[in-house]
């Protein structure tokens, strides 16, 4: 394989992949660096990075539930709308905005 990026979501399985080839690839990112140190420290560094990039998002979920229940209408949205935005979120899991685009944990 000629790989020149890995997807920071590999961190996720960090202490469950026994075996990842990194060699004989250009890569890009995570930097060469980082990948001649080996398993452990690319997927702890994709880890890392996955982890900050969650917390970004939780905080802006939580952000925009706050918005919903207080000022819905800088969403674009009505009470009514925001109201059915939350009693969905609580279903499924996932707010939306008022152009019906999921907030998701990789934006």
């Amino acid at each position: 394989n000629k790989l020149t990026t890995l997807p920071i979501e590999l961190g996720r399985l960090n202490g469950k992949v026994a075996r990842l080839n990194l060699e004989q690839n250009d890569w890009r990112f995570p930097s060469g660096g980082i990948v001649e140190q080996g398993r452990a420290a690319v997927l702890g560094y994709l880890q890392e990075l996955y982890e900050e990039k969650l917390e970004r998002y939780k905080l802006k979920a939580r952000e925009r539930e706050r918005a919903l229940r207080t000022e819905p209408e800088m969403l674009g949205l009505t009470s009514a709308e925001a109201a059915a935005v939350l009693a969905r979120s609580a279903v499924g899991g996932s707010l939306t905005g008022g152009d019906g685009a999921f907030l998701s944990p990789l934006e």
